[in-house]
């Protein structure tokens, strides 16, 4: 007869197991931070310091921290305690923004832990990013606009450039002089109503109601009034300055150029010792390009043999011009872009690529007056001219539109509802921008039976894996306010900054059954 042995192991090792510390098998944790999640600090913090509750490995441990532009804001190493269970990353001088904190170390037992979160340094709110087309509904108001700020570019181009030339150039006769005297008369007036116009309208575009305190700190204590009065002030001077003193001219000139420079996206992005001066030059170039365009139309039939020997001067002189403008405008376009993607994401993109398609097809008009004037075919050098001019024209224009939009894509709050077996479940993220946001989450319940037991929401940077997924904090009181209706709400910057994302919604039922809702979104 054969019995089997007992095992009599069995008992002892479950004695061992109730008896063994439980710290054994459990994962490091995270028991302190400075600064801490969603902390609101007044000055920036000199270092970033975890604790963790064991023995961390010496290997593969870092804290980074990004500001609200995803980029990292310091190369100093993390340090390690001697006893290895905390982490120190020293930091430099932050500005106000928010800053994600995202860490990753190995555990005693082998385990990866990682791990992020938010901080706020100073006193900032999320940037709403608004372009014009959004500010003004109606079609036809938008369309005036549009028509106001194309008119005045055009003229500020039209009347600088020709001025410019003007500086350069002797007259032979008294009737030329005359002439280009009266010219440049009349687009001094038709510039300044423009001018006056463009005033109002950007007045009209900041100012809620239109009372004369409102409209003085406008004109005097904002970069973009500061700029419309200065142009206001040299063109009023203008009248009884100009044709006295070539350096006069030009330096009046160049400063309306500067004026402008002073008004628009250069002012708004970082650094401005870059992106003022590119946008001078920029300006600076179209004008002499403009300019001379007019220059050859205006006196051609009057006063052609001076014309053709101002021509070869031009063409050299608008080859450089578009160059320079084709160099700034795309070293600009960079800057302002956060992303190259986004050039196909937005109208302020399409148009710029228009542009640049039409400055393609300059660069092939001026060889073909280059190649006439070889030829000396003179008489078909006024047709080609006026089809530079019409190209001209169309790039004037676009940049007198796109150069008031946002080079930005607009945020909208992210709706998304999906439907499972036992609920309905519906999420929110209101601005939908980079910095604070409000999180909600509706469930509605289909079966009476099932009842909710937690719900939690992840936030997964897409573009940088080394940082550790955000968790949204929902209070579990939430869980218990309807029977069959579920709201959870949370406010905070858990959106750090701009770029792809993954929302996860996690929800586990009274009977740790756990459904798990994804959702991809972009934010700018």
């Amino acid at each position: 007869m054969i019995t089997k042995r007992k095992n009599g192991w069995l008992p002892f090792f479950l004695l061992l197991l109730i008896l063994f510390p439980q710290q054994v098998f459990a994962h490091a944790k995270l028991e302190k931070a400075y600064p801490g999640p969603d902390s609101q600090l007044s000055a920036s913090p000199s270092e970033i310091t975890l604790t963790f509750n064991e023995r961390l490995e010496r290997e593969l441990y870092y804290i980074q921290v990004f500001d609200g532009h995803g980029v990292s804001v310091t190369e100093n190493l993390t340090e390690m305690s001697r006893d290895q269970r905390e982490l120190v990353l020293p930091l430099p001088p932050l500005k106000d923004d928010h800053y994600t904190v995202t860490y990753r170390v190995i555990s005693a037992d082998g385990h990866t832990i990682r791990g992020t979160y938010v901080m706020n340094v100073g006193e900032i709110a999320p940037v709403a990013t608004t372009g014009l087309v959004e500010i003004y509904k109606d079609a036809s108001v938008r369309a005036a606009v549009f028509g106001v700020r194309i008119f005045y570019f055009l003229l500020l181009l039209f009347l600088t450039g020709l001025i410019l030339w003007g500086t350069y150039f002797s007259f032979r006769s008294r009737e030329f002089s005359d002439e280009y005297k009266k010219e440049t008369k009349d687009a001094q007036v038709l510039f300044l109503v423009a001018l006056f116009v463009l005033t109002f309208v950007q007045m009209g575009e900041v100012l809620t109601d239109w009372k004369f305190a409102g409209m003085v700190d406008f004109l005097f204590k904002t970069m973009t009034g500061g700029s419309l009065i200065f142009s206001l002030a040299l063109s009023l001077a203008g009248f009884a300055v100009l044709h006295r003193r070539w350096w006069i001219d030009g330096g009046w000139a160049l400063s309306l150029l500067f004026a402008k420079s002073l008004n628009g996206h250069a002012v708004g992005f970082d650094p401005p010792f870059l992106t003022i001066p590119l946008n001078f030059i920029h300006l600076l170039s179209a004008a002499l390009w403009v300019g001379g365009l007019f220059y050859l139309l205006l006196f051609w039939k009057g006063h052609q043999e001076q014309v053709v020997g101002f021509l070869p001067v031009f063409s050299r002189t608008a080859v450089v011009s578009i160059v320079v403008l084709t160099l700034t405008g795309s070293l600009s376009s960079i800057i302002y872009l956060p992303k190259l993607s986004y050039l196909v994401e937005t109208l302020w993109g399409i148009l710029l690529l228009v542009k640049l398609a039409l400055v393609g097809f300059v660069i092939v008009v001026g060889a073909i007056i280059r190649q006439r004037m070889k030829k000396n075919l003179v008489d078909q050098l006024q047709t080609w001219i006026k089809v530079d001019l019409c190209l001209m024209i169309l790039i004037v224009g676009i940049v007198g539109v796109f150069t008031y939009l946002s080079p930005s894509p607009s945020n909208k709050p992210l709706y998304w509802e999906e439907r499972i077996e036992v609920a309905r479940i519906t999420t929110q993220i209101t601005p939908n921008a980079p910095g604070v946001n409000q999180f909600r989450v509706n469930i509605s319940i289909n079966k009476k039976e099932v009842k909710m037991k937690d719900v939690t929401m992840f936030l997964s940077y897409l573009e940088n894996p080394q940082i550790a997924p955000i968790e949204v904090p929902f209070s579990s009181e939430q869980l218990i306010a309807g029977r069959d209706e579920y709201e959870l709400n949370s406010v905070g910057a858990y959106l750090p900054f701009a770029g792809r994302w993954m929302v996860e919604v996690r929800i586990m039922d009274g009977e740790d059954n756990e459904t798990v809702s994804k959702k991809e979104f972009t934010i700018y």
